[in-house]
């Protein structure tokens, strides 16, 4: 993007390993984390913008510099993976589209309505949740780019389900209305600006809204929301389809 051959200042400060290794033979992660972060403080000094930490043991110091660094501070295998990150959710999630469109479409209205066991949501109630977790979904993508944390509202999800009536809904309604939903989403996605979804944030709710959760104060990026929604997506879809959903046929 910066032209053929280009590529961003680079500067790199370490302290000598005899320095790093005394701390790390006696156990003392939080002498290792000052050492980074004297090295964190230098860089921001001549005007560095990040800095990437080595994955090569020092990093399990990294949750403790990372809160105080005056950079923004990133590990270096996060960064390798978040490279092709977006790219892969978001491509996944148009597949999913592609796919699951047609898909859904050979289940008849009555095989939609019905319930697999006592108490289950039928397969317009599972789709009418997945229209619910994209309205909701939409707002946290949207909302992440204005504030500082990852802290948003959740949702009663049996609630919401019953409210709508989707069990009521026609299914072909319901099944264009989740397919336009997601088509928007993915242009969502696409758009974050790459420090806003890389941004490592400690305050979140992630614990109580994601579906693969993350534990409270623990790092986490807009990125790994995301990348949860398209495999919560996939994950509801398999429930629908079943082995359909994973046959070759289903592919167009």
């Amino acid at each position: 993007m910066m032209g053929e051959h280009m590529h961003p200042e680079v500067s790199m400060h370490t302290h000598p390993l005899g320095r790093y290794m005394a701390h790390i033979r006696s156990g003392d992660w939080d002498a290792v984390a000052d050492l980074m972060l004297s090295s964190a403080c230098k860089l921001a000094d001549i005007g560095a913008d990040v800095a990437i930490c080595p994955d090569n043991t020092i990093h399990q110091a990294f949750a403790r510099v990372a809160a105080n660094s005056p950079i923004d501070l990133r590990r270096q295998a996060v960064e390798g993976q978040r490279i092709m990150a977006m790219q892969n959710y978001v491509n996944e999630l148009r597949s999913v589209i592609k796919r699951g469109t047609p898909a859904l479409l050979t289940l008849s209205e009555a095989d939609s309505a019905r319930h697999p066991a006592p108490g289950a949501w039928s397969p317009r109630e599972v789709l009418g949740h997945l229209i619910d977790s994209a309205s909701n979904n939409h707002q946290r993508f949207v909302r992440a780019q204005f504030q500082d944390d990852l802290v948003f509202p959740g949702y009663e999800q049996d609630g919401w389900v019953t409210l709508q009536q989707y069990q009521e809904s026609p299914w072909v309604e319901l099944v264009a209305l989740w397919r336009a939903f997601n088509l928007h989403l993915a242009r969502v996605m696409a758009v974050v600006p790459e420090p806003v979804r890389a941004r490592v944030h400690y305050r979140h709710n992630l614990d109580e809204i994601a579906w693969q959760t993350v534990a409270p104060g623990a790092p986490t990026t807009l990125d790994y929301l995301m990348g949860d929604y398209v495999e919560h997506v996939k994950h509801h879809f398999r429930q629908i389809l079943g082995s359909r959903w994973e046959s070759p046929a289903t592919t167009v």
